[in-house]
């Protein structure tokens, strides 16, 4: 998962409890957002991270994330939080892009300028590569076809000198050739489905998820306001709220609107109740009459 403002990533997950597609790498980013912004230590990032996930995971099993929690807490201090707002993509890079001949390839050739650039970004001696296995590169580019037809592809781009291959021998990363530092022609401020974001500069029905912000191509028989995963998951959505006894955030799904106690607060609050009601029913046992 790479993410353009790794800050405002963490603050919307900590809001809504979204945890995205991959759960593992967000706890990374929530690790890190931990330690640089609210300055936790090793110990009190890895209770955070069990607290918010054990709320968000069903069935979770915290000996299940222990040793990944362990490590990205261990990690957090090592590099600062990715905070970038946007990737432009140039003019003349744009006029090589539409010059392809499929759309296809536009619309992998887009993905690739923009992916280049964003590592370009996190690291200046990046030198234009695309660090990412061939599979990850077409789930970004949101084109779904086989192996081979994907390695055809990269192919069609190497003849053309758009990218060129790794030398090193079982190494797919490619450097992009065609970047330049002529005028913006348009800004990428989403690295989830990039090619969707290509194809809706050219034109094409998309609209942005209203629960998640991501893009998906729009019907034309009704004005659909979620993506297909949202869709589906939508019932699943998590409420927010400050337990009354100790001040802590809670997540529940949405569905519970009376929930106001986090779970330990709310088995203390079960015991004393029980407590009180049986001391109150010793007091109202009635004492034997005196014999006569």
């Amino acid at each position: 998962m790479i993410v353009l403002n790794e800050r405002r990533w963490a603050e919307q997950v900590l809001n809504t409890g979204e945890l995205g597609d991959n759960p593992a790498a967000t706890a990374a980013v929530l690790a890190r957002y931990y330690y640089h912004v609210e300055g936790l230590k090793r110990k009190a990032i890895i209770e955070k991270l069990d607290s918010l996930y054990s709320q968000l995971i069903p069935d979770y099993n915290p000996y299940g994330w222990e040793k990944l929690f362990d490590k990205v807490a261990t990690q957090a201090r090592r590099r600062e939080l990715i905070e970038i707002e946007s990737i432009p993509v140039n003019t003349g890079e744009m006029k090589i892009i539409e010059a392809l001949p499929s759309p296809r390839l536009q619309r992998l050739a887009f993905t690739m300028v923009v992916i280049a650039r964003y590592f370009n970004t996190i690291k200046s001696t990046n030198n234009n590569w695309v660090n990412l296995e061939l599979k990850d590169v077409f789930a970004l580019a949101c084109i779904n076809i086989p192996v081979m037809e994907q390695a055809d592809m990269y192919k069609a781009l190497i003849d053309v000198k758009v990218i060129s291959y790794s030398r090193k021998v079982g190494n797919n990363n490619a450097q992009v050739l065609i970047l330049d530092e002529t005028k913006p022609k348009l800004f990428v401020d989403d690295l989830r489905a990039i090619g969707h974001q290509y194809q809706l500069y050219k034109g094409e029905p998309y609209s942005r998820c209203q629960r998640c912000g991501v893009l998906f191509r729009q019907s034309k028989q009704n004005n659909r306001k979620y993506c297909s995963e949202c869709s589906k998951n939508h019932a699943m959505k998590m409420r927010k709220f400050t337990c009354i006894d100790c001040g802590k955030e809670v997540f529940v799904v949405s569905r519970d609107g009376w929930s106001c106690r986090c779970a330990e607060c709310q088995t203390a609050a079960r015991k004393l109740k029980y407590q009180r009601y049986y001391e109150k029913k010793k007091k109202e046992v009635p004492t034997a009459l005196p014999k006569s």
